[in-house]
């Protein structure tokens, strides 16, 4: 499988992060390479930084690859909602959503969507737009680059407080990722119940065989919580319905000897890997 590349174009210093790049990087497989200018040969796409969103999409809209714009307005902080718009172009877990944003940036001001369909709205203004062309479209994030410390993660910039900044860069970087990258997962969640005993097959009314049977039907997993001395004493019907539904049932170990904050206390690696050495002998 050949591995995907997207060249970067930022004339502005220190506007664009490398632990963005580094962390879209990880979760993707895509490779970033640095441009002095936007050219498209050797790349599967474009990411611009501009100050100029106008003359910028004038310039774009004929690119032969999918291309990112990115509006460097400067970090203004912003309340308003975030509101997507209902049509084809938004994913479908956010169409036609209404999102509050308290941490979010204030989107560069653009009186003029020059064709394009608007993807959100931050409050009354566009944040996010699109054009579809014959190079694989072409999108424009009012919003600046999020900044991402040297010590920083992705999921900071993409919580329930802030999420804008960086949805634009993570829909295009799995765009030009295409199919034989990350797929969304079926499963629509997973619900965990807490330390019921695996002695029986039945522990009050969590029925192992029924919940299984449920997430099958639902499209959904479950996690049992446990440490391994409770596994000591699991019977051998229980541990028969988890080999058989393992694709739905699953044992989620959340500690060694269940002390308070077992595993949030501070310590060397060894220890830790000894700690994980004698979970898996006992589980």
């Amino acid at each position: 499988m050949r591995v995907k590349s997207i060249g970067l174009v930022c004339p502005f210093e220190g506007k664009v992060s490398p632990r963005l790049l580094e962390g879209l990087a990880e979760w993707s497989g895509v490779q970033f390479r640095e441009l002095l200018r936007p050219d498209p040969a050797n790349v599967d796409g474009l990411i611009v930084v501009t100050r100029d969103p106008g003359a910028a999409v004038a310039s774009f809209l004929n690119s032969p690859v999918p291309t990112l714009l990115v509006a460097e307005p400067g970090t203004v902080s912003d309340r308003e909602d975030v509101r997507f718009a209902g049509i084809d172009k938004v994913d479908q877990s956010l169409r036609g959503v209404t999102l509050p944003e308290p941490g979010g940036d204030l989107p560069a001001a653009m009186s003029d969507t020059l064709g394009g369909e608007v993807l959100a709205f931050k409050g009354s203004r566009a944040a996010w737009i699109h054009w579809s062309c014959s190079g694989g479209g072409l999108d424009l994030a009012l919003c600046p680059p999020p900044a991402i410390p040297a010590r920083g993660y992705l999921h900071d910039h993409f919580g329930t407080t802030r999420f804008l900044s960086l949805l634009p860069w993570l829909d295009f970087v799995r765009r030009v990722r295409g199919s034989d990258g990350w797929e969304p997962e079926t499963r629509q969640a997973c619900i965990v119940f807490d330390d019921p005993s695996l002695y029986r097959p039945r522990y009050g009314y969590v029925d192992f065989e029924a919940l299984a049977q449920h997430a099958s039907a639902h499209h959904h997993h479950v996690s049992i919580a446990t440490v391994p001395l409770d596994l000591l004493g699991a019977s051998r019907r229980t541990a028969a319905i988890f080999r058989e539904h393992r694709s739905v049932l699953s044992l989620l170990v959340h500690g060694n000897n269940h002390l308070s904050r077992e595993m949030a206390r501070p310590g060397s690696p060894q220890t830790r890997l000894q700690m994980a050495g004698q979970i898996i002998r006992r589980a």
